[in-house]
Order: C-alpha cells, then structure tokens, then sequence
C-alpha cells in the first residue's frame, strides 16, 4: 500500500455509504460535503448506514446530504442502530416498532425482559429479525410479518452471548458465547430453522472473538498464540471456517516478537484481503492476503506517544484504506 494522505487533529468517524467522515473542529465532512458545526455538536456512523448525532441541541439523522430532525418514535425509548427502532416494555410483553424502507413493522413479543432490535436479514427470499434481551442471554428469530422462527438461549448463569460476534452468512447464523473473558462456545445454526449445524467448545475454539465473512463465502478471523518452538516470538494465525460444514483450517501468516500487539477486532476483510492492526510501539496496518494465505504489507505508522496509541481497525472505502489513531488524532489514507 502507498501513503497518500496523512492528517493530524481531526476525528476520524467512519464510512457511512461509501464515504468517509472526518470531524473537524468548526466542520465536519461526508464525503465531499461540508457541513458547518460547533463545539458540542457529536456524531457518530453506525453499521456504516446511519450517521445521527446532535446538532444545536437536537437529536438529528443525515438524509439526502443533510441533517434532519430524528422522526418521532411510537415508543418513549428510542435505540439509534442500523434502522430506525424503538421499544417499550409492558406487562411481560415487549412492544418493538421497526421501520425497512419506510414500511413500519410491528413487534408483541411475550418476554421476561425487555428485547432489542439486533439485526434485519435479507437472506434467500424471506426477511429475518433478530432480537436479543437485556441480559445477553437470549436471541429471538422472526419473520416481517411477526411469525417466531426459533430461539437461542443460554442456561448457565456466568455464560453470555457476545453480541459484538454475532455473524450471518448466507443462511448460517454464527453465535459466540463467553464465559467471563474465556471463550464458552461458537456455534453455527440455520437462521430460518434453528438446526446447530456445528459447534467447537471450550479449548478446541481459536479466534473467536470477531469473525468476518469474505467474497468466497468463508468465514475468518485472525489472533496470536505463543510459539512452540520459541518462547520468545508469538504467531499471527488466520483461522478460516466454513459456515456450512464448521470444517476449520488454521494458517500461520507471520512469527512475530512478543511486543507484537493484534487484536481479534480491529481487523476488517475487503476485495479478499485482511488488513489487520498493530498497536505495538509506533504501530503498523498488515494486510494477509486470504487466496494465498501470506502476508503480502506491513506499512509502519512511526506514532510517537507513551502508552496505548489507540489504533482502531483499518477501514477500507473503495480503493482506499484508512488507519486512525485515537489517541494522537491522527489518520492515515493508503491507496490498495
């Protein structure tokens, strides 16, 4: 990769649509428009569909190259993810409004706690809901039209979901679960039927943490582990499974120092590539190319700060690949 663009005080925010968007302090910009702001106006992108905020004191949500005032919710609390949703919880029931291209769906879910609206699939002609409870404990499944699929639910009291892992590809549901800071369980399920199709526990799970589904319809996640052969050096590992068969493969891409600091989550897969980060002492962005399984860049950021450069997964936006550092507020634009 080449370095193209480099720039020092600005937030970095995400993609949202195809664009990027940088915060600066009297102006923040989408792409190629500028949008005036002040001191206290915030903002954030989620899932890359939906930037909101608050402008002047309003809540707002940017439609058609503007902000504009967020719709009024049917319910009194509102949860700002990848649809525009709210919820209320009344006499054991959950009441869930949803709006999918601006068709407003309806959801009366008997519950012992409160759901939330976690994801809208589109997935081989029908259309899923997924909603979770309060307690990272359970995952219900229904149609548009309000039709219950299945359910997934854990029993042990220390073991939660870990909704940050939660993945569907094609018509396999892959869900984590935790127990404390170890790893319980990664499962793949039917995300029509509820049919567990595979499973790995306890000491036989690798990466688990982030999961991410690549053009070949294989899944991947990257992680370190400590070399066998020598004590001194670590391993970078790309795991890949298959989200139809759990068949796992696990390939050793680079041996490292043990100062060598990747974390499961800040990786992101574009074009069959998985660009991954550093956040050791003046941090890097790698990039492993996933056809061949070796690593094809290692571009070096030089960052000079003490501590925890707070180096945030790469983000790729067409032919571009942008790395931002947190803590020192500084962005870096390669060209692929």
């Amino acid at each position: 990769m080449n370095l193209i663009e480099k720039q020092k005080g600005v937030q970095f925010l995400g993609n949202f649509n195809g664009n990027a968007v940088l915060r600066f302090p009297n102006c923040l910009i989408v792409g190629k428009t500028e949008i005036n702001i002040v001191k206290n106006d915030d903002f954030a992108v989620h899932d890359n569909t939906v930037l909101f905020g608050k402008k002047n004191g309003e809540e707002v949500v940017y439609v058609d190259n503007k902000f504009v005032p967020w719709p009024p919710c049917r319910y009194s609390e509102r949860v700002m993810l990848s649809l525009k949703n709210s919820q209320c919880y009344i006499d054991g029931f959950s009441k869930l409004s949803l709006f999918v291209n601006n068709e407003e769906l309806l959801f009366n879910i008997k519950s012992d706690a409160q759901l939330r609206f976690f994801k809208y699939v589109e997935c081989y002609g029908q259309e899923v809901v997924v909603f979770m409870s309060d307690m990272f404990k359970k995952l219900f499944f229904y149609t548009k039209e309000g039709e219950k699929l299945w359910e997934f639910h854990v029993v042990d009291l220390d073991v939660k979901i870990d909704m940050k892992s939660l993945l569907v590809v094609g018509n396999v549901m892959i869900i984590c679960c935790n127990r404390g800071l170890r790893k319980h369980s990664v499962e793949g399920f039917d995300i029509h039927t509820g049919e567990k199709l595979w499973g790995y526990y306890g000491e036989d799970i690798r990466c688990s943490r982030n999961y991410m589904a690549a053009d070949d319809g294989m899944v991947y996640g990257i992680y370190m582990r400590e070399s066998e052969k020598d004590r001194e050096k670590v391993l970078l590992c790309v795991e890949k499974i298959d989200p139809i068969s759990g068949a796992s493969n696990l390939y050793i891409v680079k041996e490292d120092t043990r100062d060598l600091e990747v974390y499961q989550w800040l990786a992101t897969i574009s074009d069959m590539k998985l660009y991954y980060s550093d956040d050791r002492p003046g941090c890097s962005i790698g990039v492993v190319d996933l056809k061949t399984m070796s690593l094809i860049d290692d571009c070096h950021l030089q960052l000079k700060k003490a501590g925890s450069y707070g180096l945030e997964k790469p983000i790729v936006i067409d032919d571009k690949v942008y790395a931002y550092s947190r803590e020192t507020e500084e962005l870096f634009v390669f060209e692929k």
